[in-house]
């Protein structure tokens, strides 16, 4: 048997984002003390580091899902390097970041002005053709207080005929693939969680 207490003891001994989480949810912490460990999440610790890299912009690395200067060449060469917007964003949103903080606010705002997607610029909150992409927007959006159900009937409507979703169906794909399925379930069930979802979702 592995000691419960000492895995608590070094779960709690890290980051507000880990605290928090690990404080309401395996020592039924009462709720202002829990609140209290999550506010840290903007300042202080890997959340705080994070959005230290933000730009004026409220983007990461100046693009929404690759950097501003990044190229077809490096992608091939080097890979996606998972520090634009989309990726902060939900990470941020996976540490805790409180919705209804100041920080948050105006990162959805200006991300809201600013960011366009790569594809073809659509404006981020609307999304774009990819449906690992748009389900990432639905968790965030909706996490963070976006209306993004247009976003979430699109992908109602983009469920491959054996039950899930692939990003490369714009290309002509017809099977499902378990990276973009678990994006948009992961999506809708955040989206459920903020609005209530609706029959379809």
């Amino acid at each position: 048997m592995t000691d419960s207490g000492a895995v608590i003891a070094w779960l709690l001994d890290s980051d507000p984002s880990i605290r928090w989480q690990v404080m309401r949810d395996l020592l039924d912490a009462p709720e202002s003390e829990w609140r209290a460990e999550r506010a840290k999440v903007a300042t202080e610790g890997w959340g705080a580091r994070l959005l230290s890299y933000q730009d004026d912009d409220g983007q990461w690395a100046g693009g929404s899902f690759v950097p501003r200067d990044f190229d077809a060449r490096e992608w091939q060469e080097v890979g996606q390097p998972w520090t634009a917007t989309t990726f902060a964003l939900s990470q941020l949103r996976e540490f805790g970041l409180d919705p209804s903080s100041d920080r948050a606010k105006r990162t959805v705002e200006l991300i809201g002005a600013n960011s366009r997607w790569e594809h073809e610029r659509q404006p981020y909150w609307e999304g774009e053709v990819e449906e690992c992409i748009n389900g990432r927007t639905v968790a965030d959006g909706a996490y963070f207080g976006v209306d993004v159900s247009a976003v979430v009937d699109r992908l109602v409507g983009e469920r491959q005929g054996d039950g899930g979703w692939n990003c490369e169906r714009i290309n002509g794909s017809v099977r499902s693939s378990f990276a973009s399925t678990m994006n948009v379930l992961e999506g809708l069930l955040e989206y459920e969680r903020a609005t209530g979802g609706t029959p379809e979702s």
